[in-house]
């Protein structure tokens, strides 16, 4: 499995698609995949590998940017299942199916928080609670992957 924050797949469409294919990648997550517009039909056919799926997941406020994606095999049982939304992240939730073992696979975006978009890392943590502790009551295996910028490497970086 790989993460990509891509940062618009328009002008990348032809490299991830070509990454994907060279090393054979089962899954890869994608977020700031700014998909989800009129003009995206090309954009689509070029970045989908044969023998690929995907699955996306738009901006509801009709904002451009964010989104996130998630390309598979197309033999692997991959199901995207209907989730709340919050307003300090984007995410996708899928159910992915290994053998015997079924896995709730959820991508994320966070947008860095400004005055522009009235984000605030405290209301991302609020909202984060509430979405973790809906999935712990599930008793399914999780993964969560994606592009929280949090940067905790930088000690006094407080986005």
């Amino acid at each position: 499995m790989v993460t990509l924050n891509c940062r618009s797949v328009a002008d990348k469409r032809l490299s991830i698609a070509d990454f994907i294919i060279s090393r054979d990648v089962d899954i890869m997550a994608l977020t700031e995949t700014c998909l989800g517009h009129d003009n995206d039909k090309q954009i689509l056919h070029d970045l989908v590998p044969l023998g690929y799926n995907i699955l996306q997941v738009s901006r509801s406020s009709g904002r451009r940017g964010g989104c996130v994606a998630l390309f598979f095999k197309s033999n692997l049982r991959v199901k995207s299942v209907k989730t709340n939304s919050f307003d300090q992240f984007e995410h996708m939730h899928c159910t992915v199916v290994f053998k015997d073992t079924c896995v709730d696979l959820f991508v994320v975006y966070r947008p860095p928080p400004s005055r522009a978009n009235g984000l605030k890392t405290s209301d991302f943590f609020d909202d984060w609670s509430v979405f973790l502790e809906a999935q712990i009551l599930n008793s399914r295996d999780i993964l969560i992957t994606g592009d929280f910028n949090l940067h905790l490497d930088v000690p006094d970086n407080r986005t």
